[in-house]
């Protein structure tokens, strides 16, 4: 298996964060929504409302996802 170029990680990291932005679309909002117009207060207001969303997201920015990115990245680019 080759090695991936600084670009190539880029593109894959990128690839991921782009799965996880759209598969999490609507926790990421809810979160979003929640803390708007808190500071501090964020912290303890949205808690179970973070908890979801890093629930969600954590799904797809672990290393076994990345490297089944990298995988399908070097079978699109040889």
């Amino acid at each position: 298996m080759r090695v991936l170029s600084n670009y190539e990680e880029n593109e894959v990291l990128n690839r991921v964060k782009k799965i996880a932005r759209e598969s999490c679309h609507t926790e990421i909002l809810n979160f979003a929504e929640c803390s708007k117009g808190r500071t501090f207060s964020v912290i303890w207001s949205c808690r179970e409302v973070f908890d979801i969303m890093n629930k969600c997201t954590s799904q797809y920015t672990n290393r076994k996802f990345s490297e089944e990115q990298k995988l399908q990245y070097l079978k699109e680019h040889p």
